[in-house]
């Protein structure tokens, strides 16, 4: 899996490598046909529970098809800020910090 490509092209990439047609893999998906030629286009974004089937279709690791859907979320959300890096450190920091706190509560329980 290439981490800059996007969900779209990667589904489109496997999909016309196995050589199925778009309407096999949207049957699969439980999807409209349209609704997944938009996403492979790149105009429509899949959401969570999306990507998880998607990752069983393709009998790919869930937790790698996350990763790209997290970070293309994140980047398509940032890329026209000026100031990125520092959202991306900052948000890196808060993570850990509410991972602390939790586990802090956790063992208080």
């Amino acid at each position: 899996m290439q981490m800059l490509e996007t969900i779209g092209q990667l589904v489109r990439r496997l999909r016309e490598e196995q050589g199925l047609p778009l309407r096999k893999i949207a049957a699969r998906l439980d999807l409209d046909p349209s609704t997944l030629s938009k996403i492979e286009r790149g105009d429509r974004f899949p959401g969570k529970e999306l990507v998880i089937r998607i990752a069983q279709a393709f009998d790919i690791k869930e937790r790698e098809l996350l990763i790209l859907y997290y970070s293309e979320k994140i980047a398509n959300d940032l890329y026209r800020e000026d100031f990125c890096t520092e959202v991306l450190e900052v948000a890196e920091q808060k993570i850990e910090y509410i991972r602390q706190k939790n586990t802090v509560q956790k063992n208080l329980f």
